[in-house]
């Protein structure tokens, strides 16, 4: 005698967008809470994902944004999120092109540092 079990699944979609100009957020992490599960929005901030049947919770995050848990009802198959901005989340993204050094003696490295010395 075998059995077999299926685990149930559903898909959700969704669109991010902006609370401040109702413009689409691409690039958009959107996981399932506790799991390695995700996706990310396209260039539209649409999205879509398989989740277990039954509500599940949603993180919805991206760069420069407030994170948002989104529960989602086992009634529900479409949703649409709002993030707001976060001036604190983008304090954790930094880019510089300070110390780049190329290797000591190369042509490349004279003639850099003759330009930065004058």
């Amino acid at each position: 005698m075998s059995v077999i079990v299926n685990a149930q699944t559903r898909t959700i979609k969704g669109k991010v967008i902006s609370a401040q100009n109702n413009q689409a957020i691409s690039g958009t992490s959107v996981q399932l809470k506790g799991k390695s599960t995700g996706t990310v929005t396209d260039n539209n901030g649409s999205f879509s994902i398989n989740v277990p049947a039954g509500a599940v919770t949603l993180v919805i995050s991206n760069v420069g944004y407030t994170t948002v848990e989104r529960t989602v009802t086992a009634g529900e198959s479409e949703i649409n999120v709002t993030l707001t901005e976060s001036n604190t989340e983008l304090n954790a993204v930094v880019v510089t092109a300070l110390g780049i050094q190329r290797p000591y003696g190369s042509k490349r490295s004279q003639q850099y540092n003759k330009f930065l010395t004058g």
